[in-house]
């Protein structure tokens, strides 16, 4: 993990209460921002090894959105292409709804 990485998460563990120096500091190492279910969120995308098969990949999108005091962590994934699986990810993505 990057020192960078652990410096952010470290930082907001301790200053989570002050949400603006949270999402400076997300800003800063360049991380994404996207509205889903109605909410803006914090995404962090990546691929990874599929577990079933060492040779296919996984694409990975991780979406952290705040509610107050709390977090909604959603992960999506799915086979990197994978045509099917691609359009049900982008179908679940759209309806999700987060009040």
């Amino acid at each position: 993990m990057s020192p960078k990485l652990v410096w952010l998460f470290l930082d907001l563990i301790r200053v989570w209460s002050a949400p603006f120096l949270v999402w400076q500091n997300v800003l800063a190492l360049g991380h994404s921002f996207e509205l889903i279910g109605g909410q803006l969120a914090q995404v962090i995308s990546y691929g990874r090894t599929a577990w079933a098969n060492s040779g296919e990949t996984m694409r990975v999108q991780q979406y952290h959105v705040p509610m107050g005091a709390d977090m909604v962590l959603l992960t999506l994934s799915c086979l990197e292409g994978d045509i099917p699986a691609i359009g049900w990810y982008r179908r679940l993505k759209s309806s999700i709804r987060i009040r």
